[in-house]
């Protein structure tokens, strides 16, 4: 088996950019238990690689002992590398470009320029375990054989249940140590004890054991079931972990087919309910591997560790969002809202202005830093986050957006209504035909005395009648200019001048009606654009920004589609035609 995923490794390397990613199975583990001391890692998340975002990269650099002439001796790399690595480092994301450079430096077998693309590949994907052997094999090859062995501790390290991994470090060993050293002879022996004085059920992971149990079975000529009391696992783990249904244990950037995603999830929640905690642990160890690039994966793990261990809660979402996920929001900010839990306020400001530096443009993350600040009384900071953001703002709709958001601020937080008022105006000049800004400056302003108020909120309404609305919409604020009149107006005649203007619009529309239905020169994409306005300006901008279109609820007096229950016509006959 060793043979055929050396056969794998080469094929790679040779340039076929069809088997350029890691397709290989995992062999059955016999000391599992052995490479990883669970609760020790997760609660010591300081010593286990990658905790520490801003190190890791120079630590993955200075892992493997460079010549002092490194940078001197990059102007000697081969003819194409340049091309090779401007790709990656202008998206680390981008694994096919990652592959493309790893195989030139393997073909041109260059040292420097490969130490200088591995260290920079593995910190983005680290759990690649066939190119950690990739990469000891190459120091090896040039009598590297120190550095080959520090390879293979960085890889185990980095993907401490890759059970390959650890069969080619031992077999490495084998080759390379001397046999006659006493230290060498203890190393293998302890191996071989440990698993030699540990029942398979405490090394093997649930399926694993039930594997094993099948084959001793099959060579012993009875059925696997017997067995010493007590080593049956519960009903119902013989499906959910059978072996054939993990077909990927292995990391990929492919994605998972949904049976994967299925079986994984459902045993997590066996284990969960079942298992020990640190079975549990080894077990969520394995799935982050197959299932890196999935957030609610990493997202399950860190809230199951809440009940366990802080530091091991705090790893998880640094291992998650440094290494794997690194512009994926939603685990960021439950990062984010982890630390201000635990009362580290810096540590979430830094998480999210580190992320919203990375991803750009994404509103729920800026609104989270608002929101951040305001829960810890620094106003003038959420203030500023909110002018910034209307200063950078890529359209009219996202500027819009958040002028209603720092209105409603300046106005529900602060208390200071003419600054709120002063924003939405301007917000207006600007985005002239959105309603949503009328509607939220006449809330504010209906929030006041009615009576002191009364010619604030007659403004608001002229300026969305008299403004660019579509005309349905212009219609409707007459409408409610007119209701408010009769409720709470003070002056008889600009409740006629009201209606009279009201009876206005609704002649405008009827004659835009007729030409419409008479065949006017309109397009009729501009018409359906006109006639589904006031519907499309109920949905917020486009991409991030829909995340929060159900902020607020407005209520059934701002509905656009309010029809009048009173009949003014009875007491305000029509104006002569």
């Amino acid at each position: 088996m060793q043979n055929s995923h050396m056969d794998e490794y080469r094929n790679s390397s040779n340039g076929s950019t069809g088997n350029s990613s890691e397709i290989v199975v995992e062999r059955p583990p016999d000391f599992s238990t052995e490479i990883m001391n669970v609760t020790e890692m997760e609660q010591s998340p300081d010593g286990s690689p990658n905790v520490n975002a801003s190190t890791e990269e120079s630590d993955m650099a200075n892992a493997v002992d460079l010549p002092a002439t490194a940078t001197e001796t990059e102007a000697n790399f081969p003819a194409e590398y340049e091309k090779f690595w401007k790709t990656v480092e202008n998206n680390p994301q981008d694994f096919t470009g990652w592959v493309y450079l790893l195989q030139y430096v393997e073909q041109e077998n260059h040292l420097m320029a490969a130490r200088k693309a591995f260290d920079k590949f593995f910190i983005h994907y680290p759990y690649c375990y066939g190119y950690w052997k990739k990469y000891a094999d190459l120091e090896k090859r040039h009598d590297n054989i120190k550095q080959s062995d520090e390879v293979y501790r960085r890889g185990l390290q980095a993907i401490p249940l890759s059970v390959d991994l650890w069969i080619h470090y031992i077999n490495f060993l084998k080759e390379t140590l001397d046999a006659g050293d006493p230290e060498t002879n203890s190393t293998i022996r302890g191996f071989k004890e440990h698993v030699q004085n540990n029942l398979p059920r405490d090394l093997l992971t649930g399926e694993q054991f039930i594997q094993l149990r099948r084959e001793l079975a099959s060579v012993n000529g009875h059925s696997g079931d017997d067995g010493p009391p007590g080593d049956d696992l519960p009903s119902g783990i013989e499906d959910i972990t059978d072996p054939a249904k993990i077909k990927r244990p292995y990391f990929h950037v492919k994605p998972l087919e949904k049976a994967q995603l299925k079986n994984w999830k459902e045993y997590l929640e066996f284990e969960i309910e079942n298992g020990t905690h640190e079975r549990v642990v080894v077990l969520f160890e394995r799935c982050v591997i197959s299932c890196a690039l999935y957030e609610e994966f990493w997202i399950k793990y860190a809230k199951y560790m809440e009940n366990h261990s802080i530091e091991g809660v705090r790893h998880v979402f640094s291992r998650a969002c440094t290494i794997h996920l690194p512009k994926k929001p939603m685990v960021h900010m439950l990062w984010a809202a982890f630390e201000e839990q635990q009362g580290n306020i810096n540590e979430a400001r830094n998480i999210l202005r580190t992320f919203e530096e990375c991803v750009l443009g994404l509103a729920m993350v800026r609104l989270r830093r608002v929101s951040l600040e305001r829960r810890h009384g620094n106003l003038e900071e959420a203030e500023h986050l909110l002018q910034d953001a209307i200063k950078n703002a890529k359209s009219n709709n996202e500027s819009s957006f958040y002028a209603i958001k720092l209105a409603r601020h300046l106005f529900k937080i602060q208390k200071n209504i003419p600054k709120s008022r002063k924003v939405l105006l301007e917000a207006m000049e600007r985005d002239k035909e959105n309603t949503k800004l009328h509607l939220n400056l006449l809330e504010m302003e209906y929030s006041g005395d009615l009576k002191q108020n009364e010619e604030n909120i007659l403004n608001c309404f002229d300026k969305a009648i008299h403004g660019s609305l579509p005309i349905k919409m212009r219609i409707t604020f007459s409408q409610r200019k007119v209701e408010f009149l009769e409720d709470f107006g003070s002056d008889v005649n600009k409740l006629l001048n009201a209606y009279d203007e009201h009876q206005t619009l609704l002649k405008e529309q009827d004659s835009l009606k007729r030409k419409a239905e008479n065949g006017s020169d309109e397009p009729e994409e501009k018409k359906a654009h006109t006639e589904d306005t006031s519907q499309s300006s109920t949905q917020m901008i486009d991409g991030d920004l829909q995340a929060n279109q159900a902020a607020y609820n407005y209520s059934a007096w701002y509905q656009y589609n309010y029809q009048n229950p009173w009949n003014y016509g009875q007491y305000y006959p029509p104006p002569p035609t």
